[in-house]
């Protein structure tokens, strides 16, 4: 057990770079224009992608950023869904 902790806990290096663009949300189409919308607002600039579903799947979108911005892209985009369920 104490190998899979070191190896799980280890540091592999990885630094962010923060010009990499990155996924931050997986969307239906009814919500992907009004979360790109709110990013852009708060100054994050931010893409929408269709993502090709496969035979009989669901349309779905990818909404992008770059990762520098990840973190409050996300939390944005959780405040405004959990903002329209309410």
């Amino acid at each position: 057990m104490q190998w899979v902790r070191r190896v799980m806990e280890a540091d592999d290096g990885y630094e962010p770079d923060p010009a990499r663009v990155v996924e931050v949300a997986n969307v239906g189409p009814s919500v992907g224009g009004f979360l790109v919308q709110q990013l852009w607002q708060a100054g994050i600039r931010a893409e929408l992608a269709e993502r090709y579903p496969t035979y009989g799947g669901v349309l779905r979108f990818s909404i992008f950023c770059l990762e520098a911005d990840r973190e409050r892209a996300v939390e944005i985009i959780d405040a405004a869904l959990a903002k329209q369920r309410s």
